[in-house]
């Protein structure tokens, strides 16, 4: 729109093939249904969307997954170290979403178990996104928290210190978590 003369010009296609897509699907991408993010919950260091996923990491991780627990609408808490063994831990999930239940804390899901309970752990948590739940999971794994989270928050003393976002498709490979991993491991062993 130009402010002198007051009219309004639409973008041409030539001006809309710059950005690689058509009129109509910048018109449906401006407008269309997509609502922004709404936040869940909000604790020092951390606000958590509605429907994310995240993991906390380090020293007092427990601690922030019980102030999440409180602070988080309508959540429940599903011990990971029960649930992840018996490879029940999508069910309890979706039970949870079923009742009602907004968000998840759980407690870490990989301590005990073996290679095969594992991977079908980390297919469960990520694919709760697909519920809807906020789901938050504190365990000590840097690796393991990248493949599933859609954010990995770094805890040192009770308090969150950095969240790191896990920009990859799930499933994920090595190389694509490497680099959170790598950001995330160098912050566990920085004493700043």
């Amino acid at each position: 729109m130009s402010l002198l003369s007051g009219t309004l010009r639409l973008p041409t296609i030539r001006d809309v093939g710059r950005i690689g897509m058509t009129v109509d699907q910048l018109l449906v991408a401006t407008w269309g249904a997509a609502t922004r993010p709404t936040y869940a919950a909000h604790v020092a260091g951390l606000n958590v969307l509605r429907g994310e996923t995240i993991a906390l990491i380090g020293s007092g991780a427990g601690e922030v997954l019980a102030a999440l627990t409180d602070a988080l609408p309508r959540c429940t808490v599903i011990e990971g170290a029960a649930a992840a063994p018996a490879g029940t831990l999508r069910i309890h999930a979706q039970q949870a979403a079923r009742v009602g239940v907004e968000a998840l804390a759980i407690t870490d899901p990989f301590g005990d178990i073996d290679e095969g309970a594992r991977a079908l752990a980390v297919a469960d948590l990520a694919g709760l996104k697909s519920l809807g739940v906020t789901t938050v999971v504190a365990l000590g794994d840097v690796d393991l928290a990248a493949a599933f989270a859609d954010r990995v928050a770094v805890v040192r003393d009770g308090v969150v210190v950095v969240a790191y976002p896990v920009v990859a498709p799930t499933p994920r490979s090595t190389t694509e978590i490497a680099p959170v991993a790598q950001r995330v491991t160098a912050r566990l062993s920085s004493t700043v």
